[in-house]
């Protein structure tokens, strides 16, 4: 009785045993799919293993990475990109494609930066999977990304073959997008921190098909993206299926600014000295002017001619019309001419470049610059037969002066009219001048 039990008690053991170890083992996952790897083609075809020893490697945006021999029924990409020390991750996907483009798989901040002047480089992981699932997985290791073979998508002038750069989006008249395309499409431009699109696109369309006035805020982008960049640097890309298909051209694309912030802050009251002295044909300084620059970070620049510009001069003051000590004979002499001045004051952090007719103003992100305005007549004034106190006569000033905001590269964005009210500078009245050689009829003059 007991060695039976025993030995059902054994077999038992074997036979648990054997159970185990015949029990899969899923720890550990074979891959069985052996994928050839990818050709690179560039100015040739290289392989993957010939491309990665080559010291002068660059990936051209119009290259392109052959998958034909592995003929995967999807491919996933993850691109790595860095320009010195910001980095961009980009993650695609496809399905049954024999070849990508390099432009199909760079994020849209790479796409977005001038690959003509900076130096961005890029590494791609290649996760290449066929029918039941397995994946075999490629590197191709950091490369200097470039764009010099050309866009696929033209923008140009309508009727030329002029292309175009540098674009403003309210003057979009005449300007058009072509490419030929075979299959149902869409356009949309993609820019550093704004969209628009995607709109039906067959083989030409006039830009102005967008509307520029409501742009799309790109996730992450900025508060104050478009205050701080309104010119934005920008492609088109052409989709199909939900793929990119082609890419444009990058060109410049200048959205409305905030308006220039100019105004007459302080009024300069002169003394009777000073009054004296305009009369003599002096500079008479009349006013302070602030430009401030709203935007946080990014300098704006600023035209001032240096040419004087209209005035109106005021003189209230007997003349000899009639009894030289009567005040009722008081009227007005006015002088209609350009005698309105303004001139930049040295301001830290601003920065005035002297162009020969007109001053160029740097005004750094949150700072302000300051003119001063000043009225300079071209001579003293003569009243004919008269000697008198000029410091008793009242004298009021008006003007006005234009004030240009451009671009860095010199576009002109704004124009503004800074307009100095009439102001009038009373002084008391003295009117025991003495007549010498009365002219009778004869005006005070400049």
């Amino acid at each position: 009785m007991n060695k039976t039990c025993l030995i059902v008690r054994l077999a038992a053991v074997v036979l648990s045993a054997g159970l185990v170890s015949c029990a899969k083992d899923d720890t550990k996952t074979r891959d069985v799919f052996r994928a050839p790897p990818p050709v690179i083609n560039s100015k040739g075809k290289h392989e993957l293993r010939d491309w990665d020893k080559r010291s002068d490697k660059v990936l051209d945006l119009q290259d392109s990475l052959d998958l034909s021999p592995a003929k995967p029924v999807k491919v996933e990409i993850t691109t790595r990109c860095r320009r010195d020390q910001i980095s961009f991750v980009g993650n695609f996907s496809f399905v049954s494609r024999e070849a990508v483009k390099i432009f199909q798989i760079l994020p849209d901040d790479v796409l977005t930066r001038d690959l003509t002047k900076e130096k961005v480089e890029c590494a791609l992981e290649l996760v290449l999977i066929n029918a039941a699932g397995s994946r075999h997985i490629y590197h191709i290791n950091s490369t200097p990304i470039a764009d010099v073979t050309g866009a696929g998508v033209i923008l140009e002038k309508t009727g030329t073959d002029e292309k175009v750069s540098r674009i403003h989006s309210r003057q979009l008249e005449g300007l058009r997008l072509r490419y030929r395309n075979s299959s149902p499409s869409s356009a949309q431009v993609i820019c550093q921190d704004i969209t628009f699109g995607d709109l039906p696109f067959e083989h030409v369309m006039e830009l102005n098909n967008f509307d520029f006035s409501r742009p799309e805020k790109i996730p992450g982008s900025p508060a104050d993206a478009l205050i701080e960049n309104t010119l934005q640097p920008c492609r088109i890309l052409i989709r199909s299926a939900g793929q990119v298909q082609q890419v444009g051209p990058r060109f410049l694309l200048r959205m409305p600014h905030h308006p220039m912030t100019a105004a007459v802050a302080q009024i300069l009251i002169p003394s009777a000295q000073e009054k004296t002295l305009f009369f003599t044909g002096l500079p008479l300084n009349i006013g302070i002017v602030d430009i401030k620059n709203v935007n946080r970070g990014s300098p704006r620049f600023y035209i001032l001619r240096k040419a004087l510009t209209e005035s109106t001069v005021h003189i209230f003051g007997p003349m000899i019309n009639g009894a030289p000590n009567d005040s009722r004979n008081i009227v007005i002499n006015a002088f209609i001419l350009p005698w309105l001045h303004a001139s930049p004051v040295a301001t830290p952090g601003v920065t005035v470049e002297d162009k020969g007719d007109s001053w160029r103003i740097v005004v750094p992100g949150g700072a302000s610059a300051r003119l001063i305005l000043k009225v300079v007549p071209p001579r003293a004034r003569v009243c004919p037969g008269w000697s008198y106190i000029v410091q008793s006569e009242d004298l009021a000033v008006a003007g006005k002066f234009a004030l240009t905001e451009v671009s860095d590269v010199g576009e002109v964005l704004e124009e503004k009219m800074i307009y100095y009210p009439r102001i009038s500078f009373p002084s008391p009245h003295n009117f025991e001048a003495k007549l010498t050689k009365p002219i009778a009829g004869a005006p005070c003059a400049w």
